[in-house]
Order: C-alpha cells, then sequence, then structure tokens
C-alpha cells in the first residue's frame, strides 16, 4: 500500500477500523494512522493487553448489579402489556436497595412517580424503611428529552454512584426525542448519544420496552434490530403461562427466558428465572413476590409436569377417537388447550411412546393410527 493511496478517505477508514477492530497496533500501524489523522481526532487504545489482569479468574470479572443483569453494561427486559414488567424491575430494584447501594429511575410511563412508590410500599414482605427509602431517586422524566438531560444524569452518576439506572419505557423515552423505534439509524445514534454513556459511566443500565405484536417474533422487542446490538449485558422475553396470570384474587408466575447474554452465563432461548406473586389473603392492594432461579432440577421438573399435563390431553382425545392419525392429534391436543409447537407436539408424541402410553399401528397406504394404552398417569 502506497503513501498516496493512504491517504484516501477510503483506505484512511479501512486502517481505522482494521486498527480498532483487532485492538493490535503496531508502532508502524500507529504511526501511519496519524499521518492521515491528527492525533485529537484518533483514540487508538495499544495498552489493552496490558490493562488485562491475566492472574483474576474470568468469571470474577463478570460484573453484576445483581445475580440477574450485569453492570457497566446495558441490558433489556421486554414482554407484552399487562406482564408485570414494572413489577418485576422494582423487585430488582429493592434486592439492589437492600444491599446498600442506589437505584435510580426514569419513569417516562407516567406523569409522576406516585404508581412506582405506591407498587413498591404494597410488597407485605419487604420492610420499605426510611433508609431504604433513601436508596432510590424517581425522576418523572415524561415528556424530557433524555439526550438533553444527560449532562445532568452524568453527574449525578458521579455525586451518588448508582448500581442500578431502571429506564421505563424505552419506547417513551424514543418518542420524547423524537426518534422513529423502526428506523435504524435514528435508533443507534440515539443509543450511542445516551443509554451507551450511562453504562459506561459504572451503572447497569436495564431498559424496559414492549414485545412485538408479531407472534414469530416474541424473542425480541418491537422495532429496529438495533436495539438488539445496543445490549452489552442480559436481554429477558417475559412469558406469562396460560392460566397463570395474576390479580388482585389471585396469585400466579411469570418466566424470563433469554434472548441475549454478553457474558455466557445462560444460553439463548433458556429458561432462566420464575417470578411468582401471592396477594395477600385479606389486602387486596398488597402482595409478595419472588425471584427464584431455574436449576437443572426445576428444569426437570417443569418439564415432567408439562408432558403429564400434553398425556391428560391426549388421552381425552385417543379414548374419543381410537386409531387417530398424527394430525388429528395434533388438532385436539391445541383444542384441549395445548400450546406447543408443531415440533414440541413431535416430542411429546415419541415421549408418550417411550412411556408406553400409546401405541402405533400401521393401516392401509402405510398410515400410522394411534391408539391409547392405559388411563395411569406415570
Amino acid at each position: 500500500m502506497t503513501d498516496e493511496q493512504s491517504s484516501s478517505d477510503g483506505i484512511k477508514h479501512a486502517w481505522l477500523y482494521k486498527a480498532m477492530f483487532r485492538n493490535l497496533i503496531t508502532e508502524e500501524q500507529h504511526a501511519r494512522i496519524l499521518e492521515v489523522l491528527d492525533e485529537d481526532d484518533v483514540y487508538v487504545d495499544r495498552d489493552i493487553w496490558d490493562r488485562l489482569d491475566w492472574d483474576a479468574p474470568l468469571r470474577d470479572t463478570l460484573p453484576d448489579v445483581n445475580s440477574m443483569f450485569y453492570s457497566n453494561a446495558v441490558n433489556m427486559l421486554h414482554g407484552p402489556d399487562g406482564c408485570g414488567k414494572t413489577m418485576m424491575m422494582s423487585d430488582v430494584a429493592l434486592q439492589v436497595m437492600a444491599r446498600d447501594e442506589t437505584v435510580f429511575w426514569l419513569n417516562y410511563e407516567e406523569t409522576d412517580a406516585y404508581p412506582l412508590l405506591k407498587l413498591l410500599r404494597s410488597r407485605i414482605d419487604v420492610s420499605i424503611t426510611p433508609d431504604l427509602r433513601s436508596k432510590l431517586h424517581v425522576l418523572s422524566a415524561n415528556g424530557r428529552s433524555l439526550v438533553k438531560m444527560m449532562p445532568a444524569l452524568l453527574d449525578f452518576i458521579s455525586d451518588w454512584q448508582p448500581k442500578l439506572i431502571v429506564i421505563d419505557s424505552l419506547g417513551e423515552a424514543l418518542a420524547c426525542d423524537d426518534v422513529d423505534e423502526n428506523r435504524d439509524m435514528e435508533i443507534a445514534r440515539w443509543l450511542q448519544q445516551s443509554v451507551r454513556r450511562l453504562a459506561a459511566a459504572g451503572p447497569g443500565v436495564v431498559l424496559i420496552d414492549h414485545a412485538t405484536k408479531a407472534n414469530d417474533n416474541s424473542m425480541w422487542s418491537a422495532g429496529s434490530k438495533r436495539k438488539r446490538a445496543a445490549i452489552t449485558g442480559m436481554a429477558y422475553t417475559i412469558e406469562v403461562p396460560e392460566e397463570q396470570g395474576w390479580s388482585r384474587h389471585r396469585g400466579g408466575y411469570a418466566e424470563l427466558r433469554v434472548t441475549k447474554d454478553r457474558f455466557g452465563k445462560y444460553h439463548r432461548g433458556q429458561l432462566a428465572w420464575k417470578f411468582s406473586v401471592q396477594p395477600h389473603p385479606t389486602d387486596e392492594a398488597a402482595y409478595a413476590c419472588t425471584f427464584a432461579e431455574y436449576t437443572t432440577e426445576a428444569m426437570q421438573e417443569r418439564r415432567t409436569a408439562q408432558q403429564r399435563s400434553f398425556l391428560e390431553m391426549l388421552e381425552v382425545v385417543l379414548v374419543a377417537s381410537p386409531g387417530a392419525g398424527k394430525t388429528y392429534m395434533r388438532d385436539g391436543v391445541h383444542q384441549e388447550g395445548w400450546k406447543g409447537t408443531n415440533d414440541q407436539f413431535a416430542d411429546r408424541l415419541d415421549e408418550a411412546m417411550r412411556l408406553g402410553k400409546i401405541r402405533m399401528e400401521k393401516g392401509a397406504r402405510n398410515r400410522h393410527h394411534y391408539y391409547w394404552v392405559e388411563s395411569d398417569m406415570p
């Protein structure tokens, strides 16, 4: 490569990209970059390997707000309307505050902080002491530009050293800056100017967002794929199983499925947490809630319970229609209330065969007919 070529814009950008991407900058490469760019215009981190503590255990270098989210990173929690996103994050905030850490909550969903504070006050399993209350700072940000607030927010982080910053919700915050959540360039620029700067200052930032209305893309929130790229920590989607939604009159639970984990604690699609809510037996305004991590044993128990429910529905279908085919059985269990996919149906059917609950016979034209063998559940 000649010096004349290195002075062109295309080659200049190629050199810079190569240097920044690899973080392996030789003296010769660094000198050639500075020939093209003024020294004040480029930052090349040549000492990145020297700053890495090679003796520290890798797992110990993982930053965390609590066991669910990472600090010094952008995290996300998203789900459909009414699934308990704010309630879940309020519980995470209480966990952080109980460790004598500060929480900053940017509330774009309400015109004041009263609904959030009432939600916290309604907990019957946590004592909201004055010391605990002093750890929570709520800004009613409705109608305020997050980008324009950045100098003040960075000063707040410097003064108070919050462990957690919650932005509730991302869609409302984007609207206050006139950003179209479907436009990649607008989203990328806004995230770089605001959210990523907050995370770079040290705290864990959690974005609360709404799920897409498309049923085939429940793993990600609505809008631009730049949202996904902005996640430098953990992202969850919330799933509320059928008939498990909670209210003032009955308890229930939701499950958190991992959509992204930059540190590799969970794999994509893994069910990681169960959030349970139990209302007070006499006070309809009060409730208790808990997070529980799904262990290997808990996942096995969950699968066993799901298989038992599937077998109960399959028995109803085959007792009523002996000799039914796969398509008829699949439609039948769906009518009974089963919500699994076609692949999940095939897996459950194979397991039912292995357990000896059904038998298969070949009929005319090599068609398969299925019969229920016994009614006793395993």
